[in-house]
């Protein structure tokens, strides 16, 4: 999954965790579009709200506390929270963020065929938006018998997540079905590759992309792991 160490399809109608300190780690979370707004207050002042469809990437410096709700109390916030490894060998850093709301996230919308570009791109179309890191974050949602074809750059890594569903994934040699709640990571290609997705039933999908230089780093520095 490079550079993702992994992700958690999440839902609560409280405070879970409670105050709480932040990993020292990039990570991103994304609501769907059926969650309430999930607000944030940090211990440096920071008060924000996330609305469905959008999404917040942050670096939390480890003394800061964090606490999470959803508004209103006892409404379900739902979305996906994806963890990264670009700054694992920095020295730590003051606490950056970034919020990118769903009304700056261009669409491809076609016959059955929805494609929002939450970062990145496919195909000609562009999330203008500036991300620390240059990854791919799509949300995919397919009608019945349609199609959907993203190219994966030269050395890229892909990890997509069919969340309802039933997809036919191929790669150009091999299809593959799949269904809801499978996960797939493909990459390390030297050349282009295109991703196909062809539904059977009314489906959606995430799919993440990115380098992976910084994990193959990882591993040159801790032999042991």
């Amino acid at each position: 999954m490079a550079p993702f160490i992994g992700f958690d399809h999440f839902q609560f109608t409280y405070d879970v965790f409670g105050p709480h300190y932040q990993p020292e780690k990039p990570s991103i979370r994304y609501l769907f579009e059926d969650s309430v707004p999930y607000y944030r207050v940090n211990s440096d002042g920071t008060k924000l709200a996330i609305n469905p469809g959008s999404l917040f990437w942050t670096w939390e410096n480890h003394d800061i506390v964090d606490t999470e709700f959803p508004i209103p109390s006892g409404g379900r916030v739902h979305g996906l929270l994806v963890f990264a490894t670009w700054l694992a060998f920095q020295e730590p850093q003051a606490s950056k963020r970034l919020y990118i709301d769903k009304s700056t996230m261009p669409e491809i919308a076609e016959d059955g065929v929805l494609i929002k570009v939450v970062i990145g791109s496919t195909g000609q179309v562009v999330n203008p938006v500036e991300t620390p890191e240059p990854i791919t974050f799509l949300h995919v949602f397919l009608s019945p018998g349609k199609a959907f074809k993203h190219v994966l750059p030269t050395g890229w890594n892909g990890t997509f997540y069919i969340t309802t569903g039933s997809v036919n994934f191929a790669n150009g040699t091999n299809q593959y079905p799949l269904e809801a709640g499978s996960v797939v990571s493909v990459g390390l290609s030297p050349n282009t590759e295109d991703l196909t997705f062809s539904a059977e039933v009314e489906s959606q999908l995430i799919l993440l992309g990115g380098l992976p230089q910084q994990v193959a780093i990882f591993r040159q520095a801790s032999p042991t792991a």
